[in-house]
């Protein structure tokens, strides 16, 4: 009877959104009755909102993501490094969008705590991971293989896929069509010289970089000034917090005029109110940052396509090549079709690169196998 009293107290409490278990990392339990039942941690709750945001970007894959965030310190409640199964629950867990999830009775309800994230943010993590879930069982990407997927059978439009070939003395990587068309076949050197080839002819569009810079610097002096605003109102705000904690104290220590419970409750909600407005204040700090002399780096870096993709790791030779090509290519007997580039470029050659004119770019041969 009493396990039932328990059970049936915890379903009450879970329908008014009251969060009946450990808090998750990221929250603190709140000891108020009056108030909300989690309260942000100040030093775990943006780690975590950060999280999110970088998986969700899709610049980072959950291996760099958990590097990351190790690296600024985030740990568990206990000190100990996050493990990537600890990160993937952490990312699939609907806590964060201020919902509370009890498998064991099928339920969900919204919480009376203030989320994390932002249920756009989480809806794309879903989607990531989800889609990522699809991709189990399947081949694991290549190194030696960056093109594979990416580019698409001439013929058929189907992705190729990679194998290896068994030579005399050791294996070489081949690119082909998944339905055996015939002629699209080609050692992944050759192939790879010639996406190298076709990167030197990629130039950005001096209209689009003229136009990019100006929008940035209008944006970023707008997002500092916005900034700077937020930041003064909560850090006015925790100081408004800090002057009524301070009353409640000499209210319950030196003039005895409120009890023992209203000073406890009391106290507990303003705590509350002043970790929350110190962690905003916190995340509206607008860090300096030499904005021309990122745009200066980022016009370089568009402009030196070919050596960036060569020197890149195999993860991030794959961000780049979607970024250049979104629609990816098309690689048949006369090598690739016409190249369709983000609107940030110009492609200064001629699109369809021949196989028999690919010479490798100065720098490139490290990044080819003989």
């Amino acid at each position: 009877m009493k396990a039932e009293r328990t059970v049936l107290g915890m379903k009450e409490a879970i329908s008014r959104g009251r969060w009946v278990w450990a808090a998750p990392l990221g929250y603190r339990n709140s000891r108020s009755h009056s108030g909300p039942s989690l309260i942000p941690d100040p030093e775990r709750a943006p780690l975590v909102t950060k999280a999110f945001e970088l998986y969700a970007s899709g610049l980072s894959d959950r291996s760099q993501v958990l590097e990351t965030l190790t690296g600024l310190g985030l740990r568990s409640r206990h000190g100990k490094r996050l493990s990537a199964q600890s990160l993937h629950n952490l990312l699939r867990n609907v806590v964060y969008v201020g919902r509370i999830k009890a498998a064991r009775w099928k339920t969900e309800h919204a919480g009376d705590f203030a989320p994390l994230v932002s249920e756009s943010v989480f809806l794309q993590v879903q989607a990531r991971l989800s889609a990522q879930g699809r991709d189990k069982g399947r081949v694991a990407d290549d190194p030696r293989l960056p093109l594979r997927r990416f580019l698409r059978c001439a013929r058929c439009d189907t992705p190729l896929t990679g194998s290896y070939s068994t030579g005399r003395s050791k294996k070489y990587p081949y690119y082909h069509c998944r339905r055996g068309c015939k002629g699209i076949s080609a050692r992944a050197n050759v192939v790879e010289m010639t996406f190298a080839a076709l990167l030197q002819g990629l130039q950005p569009r001096p209209e689009y970089l003229r136009l990019f810079n100006a929008v940035v610097l209008d944006a970023w002096k707008t997002e500092r000034a916005h900034a700077e605003e937020m930041r003064a109102a909560y850090e006015q705000r925790a100081e408004d917090v800090r002057r009524n904690l301070q009353r409640v104290e000499d209210a319950f220590l030196i003039d005895r005029s409120i009890d023992e419970r209203s000073y406890w409750d009391m106290r507990d909600r303003l705590r509350e109110q002043l970790a929350l407005a110190e962690m905003t204040a916190t995340e509206a700090r607008n860090e300096h940052l030499d904005v021309e002399g990122v745009l200066a780096f980022a016009e370089h870096v568009l402009g030196n396509a070919a050596a960036l993709w060569a020197n890149a790791s195999p993860a991030n030779r794959r961000q780049l090549q979607t970024a250049l090509f979104p629609k990816g290519l098309s690689w048949g007997p006369d090598g690739f079709g016409t190249a369709v580039t983000s609107s940030a470029f110009s492609l200064f050659e001629v699109s369809k690169v021949g196989k028999s004119r690919v010479a490798s770019p100065p720098g490139f041969e490290p990044g080819f196998q003989p």
